[in-house]
């Protein structure tokens, strides 16, 4: 009960840093196939930039806990760098947990 009441927390401090780096880089504008530039991120790919603040923290919570307990299905993921580099960190805490657990 202890384990899952600390991956829960966790999972939620994950989420929220998500949403939080999804919302900075919506201000970055990269230069899109048919020529213009427009935001790439995980909110604009998933349709979420215009979603409410509910939608985006459950959209964040389930990435979140999909790539730590190693099922990541893909439909959520970094699009800039930053966002891949935040995915890589959450992926080493996930394996390093379920490690521990398994172990």
């Amino acid at each position: 009960m202890t384990f899952s009441i600390k991956f829960i927390l966790v999972c939620h401090v994950i989420a929220c840093v998500w949403i939080f780096i999804g919302k900075e880089s919506l201000f970055e504008l990269i230069e899109s196939p048919n020529g213009g530039t427009a935001p790439q991120n995980w909110l604009t790919n998933a349709y979420l930039d215009k979603a409410t603040e509910y939608q985006k923290y459950t959209a964040s919570f389930y990435f979140t806990v999909t790539t730590m307990t190693t099922v990541g299905y893909g439909d959520i993921s970094g699009h800039n760098s930053l966002e891949r580099i935040i995915c890589m960190l959450i992926m080493i805490i996930g394996v390093v947990v379920f490690s521990i657990v398994s172990g």
